[in-house]
């Protein structure tokens, strides 16, 4: 099957940083889908205090807003710096195993004590009371006010999965570690990570024969000339004209 994602992306690299396409179709949107360190500091920076929390935590582990609001004590095991999604919380309807590091292990080890069942709640007064209450996870105002504050535009939540995938990749860390580390059920949807984040050399981790036919595709329809070379369990693909 030709995934149509992988070629858009690979005809943006070729058209915006290889300069090897004169007559690149136009951009299907111009959105951000993922931030920078600076950006990302600059958001946390802007949010609300109960938001912040929230904000570091889905940048170091990768987890949907769903599964981080509705993270219970019973699901983190500090000791073994992890935690777990239930199948019936995910998206793909099995569990997942969520490595914490430093940064996680220590913005959960600060809400200790704040809920008897949540790990992430948020203060709420009531006739002057204040109660610890679970967040909604429907709800985007705080986050778009952070946003706005931090001068930051078209970006959603969900975006900072796509940041913190985003970040791996730069550092190095194979798709396929990657795939097991996010709880994808296949690789298709992420080839989109390693061409956004690289400049004139794209790594990506794949099946040979599925790869190639996305390869062969793309020189076939848009006379690319691309060259592959294995590497590793990488497959390195760049402009043959540079």
């Amino acid at each position: 099957m030709l995934n149509w994602a992988f070629i858009r992306a690979l005809l943006k690299i070729a058209s915006n940083e290889w300069g090897s396409l004169k007559n690149a179709p136009p951009p299907r949107q111009s959105r951000i889908k993922w931030l920078t360190k600076e950006q990302a500091h600059a958001l946390i920076d802007n949010a609300v205090d109960y938001l912040k929390p929230v904000i570091t935590f889905a940048l170091a582990t990768g987890l949907r807003r769903s599964n981080i609001l509705e993270l219970e004590w019973s699901q983190v095991d500090l000791a073994r710096k992890v935690a777990w999604i239930n199948p019936d919380q995910s998206k793909n309807f099995r569990a997942i195993s969520v490595s914490l590091n430093d940064t996680a292990c220590q913005i959960i080890h600060d809400q200790m004590g704040r809920h008897s069942q949540y790990v992430f709640v948020r203060e709420k007064k009531l006739k002057g009371i204040t109660d610890m209450i679970p967040m909604r996870t429907d709800t985007n105002k705080a986050f778009k006010s952070a946003m706005r504050k931090a001068g930051i535009e078209g970006f959603r939540f969900h975006d900072l999965r796509h940041t913190w995938a985003s970040w791996l990749i730069q550092s190095g860390v194979p798709l396929s570690a990657l795939q097991e580390m996010g709880g994808w059920e296949r690789l298709n949807g992420m080839l989109i990570y390693p061409l956004h984040t690289c400049k004139s050399t794209v790594k990506i981790s794949m099946g040979y024969s599925g790869f190639m036919s996305q390869i062969w595709h793309a020189r076939k329809l848009y006379k690319m000339k691309l060259t592959v070379t294995p590497c590793f369990n990488w497959w390195v693909v760049q402009d043959s004209n540079l």
